[in-house]
């Protein structure tokens, strides 16, 4: 699924994926699993902060932005 922190702006699927608020998502379900970040460099450190801020660290990132 893709995992976003607002639904407004957002679609509710993308090519028949779900889109999900992390306030509404399963946290046992997405602890369980894996999260790829696909998230530009502007926006990267407030969603790393955000995943951290539900105890999430099973995370990805797949550009060469590291936060300081």
């Amino acid at each position: 699924g893709i995992l976003v922190s607002g639904l407004a702006g957002n679609p509710e699927n993308v090519q028949g994926i779900p889109v999900t608020c992390i306030t509404q998502a399963d946290m046992e379900r997405i602890k369980a699993g894996y999260i790829v970040l696909g998230v530009g460099k502007r926006n990267m450190e407030s969603v790393i902060d955000l995943l951290e801020k539900y105890q999430i660290s099973n995370y990805m990132i797949l550009t060469k932005y590291r936060k300081q």
